[in-house]
């Protein structure tokens, strides 16, 4: 499973501060944390430095959050973080360095930035459920802070074909089944990919120059801060599998107030390796969520719900009859947006067909869409 932006602004810490002075980001995600632990591999963005509080903690623009956050998103069940993003560098490279240590304490692997080359290699790949799984993290900028160099690129991950390729083939180096590859990018509150996001997209499916280079297994998008639609390429002529590309997971827990900031969404991707060595991806399941900020005993409360669950059960999560109705609306209206693209091209000189619909690989609590393939329709309960 994967969501999409971590971002901890000035509201949300507050929200988690006790009267101790310690921080608790556990309630936070307690509705959708059996959702999160079905999954065999569940990774979020953590787009708020953790580098500890003699750096100070900030919301936006520079963000660095309690080390409770990353306690809290492994108490609800996430296994991994990626780390590269437009705010990796907001307390710079000795903070980034110090928040690496931090998400490693609390049991959580990350992605996209690395101490040393020896560390990127060792992180690679990983064995989740006895299918080995490369997962890679990339940035499309810095907030304006300069790149690493070329000599020192195992540091960050950024958006560079060349880079995305190379690393690619030393995951496939070391034996892979299924690669995930993670993109920081687009236009922020853009409900739909940008030239940028299709032209990286298009060209990683296309696959590298190099022979073995051939396209990752599913590609996680994320910095709009709102939900881009999910599509699924059909499996190539040479029996290669079907492909999956989430735009935009959008926001899974935010301070935003914008129109869309606060629905995200899950995605649940059934990754399977056959005992004839075939790979299957899919089918998928599109879990969209709110982020609810109300007031419970006369303190500020956030909530991330799945979305019908908000609309059908407002009374157990203090929402308003008024934003009910609101949020029913827009999960129709989400589940209808999320299949409003056709796949994009996966070899140059072909365009892909439309799959059918199938089932859910798990069983979870919330509504979702389900899919394989490009048509989908919204599941009630």
């Amino acid at each position: 499973m994967a969501v999409g932006d971590v971002l901890i602004h000035d509201s949300l810490r507050n929200a988690a501060k006790r009267k101790d002075g310690t921080y608790d980001f556990r309630p936070f995600f307690e509705v959708v944390a059996p959702i999160i632990k079905l999954a065999d591999l569940a990774v979020a963005n953590l787009e708020s430095q953790v580098a500890g509080p003699s750096r100070g903690f900030s919301g936006y623009p520079n963000f660095n959050a309690p080390d409770e956050l990353v306690h809290a998103l492994k108490d609800a069940g996430f296994d991994a973080v990626t780390v590269s993003n437009n705010h990796s560098l907001d307390r710079g490279w000795e903070g980034l360095a110090d928040s690496l240590k931090t998400v490693d304490k609390a049991g959580l692997a990350y992605i996209g930035a690395y101490s040393s080359p020896e560390d990127k290699a060792a992180r690679l790949v990983s064995v989740h459920n006895g299918v080995r799984v490369a997962m890679l993290a990339y940035t499309y900028g810095l907030n304006g802070r300069a790149h690493p160099p070329k000599e020192e690129d195992w540091k960050l991950g950024t958006i560079d074909l060349d880079l995305i390729f190379k690393d690619m083939a030393a995951a496939r180096a070391q034996g892979v089944d299924f690669m995930v590859v993670s993109l920081h990018f687009g236009e922020e509150y853009w409900r739909k990919p940008s030239p940028f996001q299709r032209d990286v997209v298009e060209k990683l499916l296309a696959g590298g120059p190099e022979p073995g280079q051939g396209p990752p297994d599913v590609i996680l998008g994320h910095h709009p801060h709102v939900v881009q639609p999910f599509v699924m390429v059909p499996p190539a002529p040479d029996g290669s599998p079907g492909l999956a590309v989430i735009w935009s997971l959008g926001n899974f827990i935010s301070g935003q107030v914008r129109p869309w900031t606060n629905i995200g969404l899950i995605l649940d991707i059934l990754l399977t390796l056959e005992p004839d060595g075939r790979k299957v991806v899919g089918p998928v399941r599109l879990i969209p969520t709110f982020c609810h900020k109300g007031v419970k005993d006369g303190a500020r409360s956030i909530q991330v719900i799945p979305l019908d669950m908000a609309a059908e059960r407002p009374g157990d999560f203090g929402v308003s009859k008024s934003l009910a109705d609101r949020l029913s609306r827009e999960f129709k209206e989400t589940a209808a947006h999320l299949v409003s693209m056709s796949p994009p091209v996966r070899r140059m000189e072909a365009k892909a067909a439309p799959m059918e619909a199938q089932g859910a690989p798990t069983e979870a609590p919330g509504a979702s869409v389900e899919a394989q393939g490009g048509p989908m329709e919204a599941q009630g309960r």
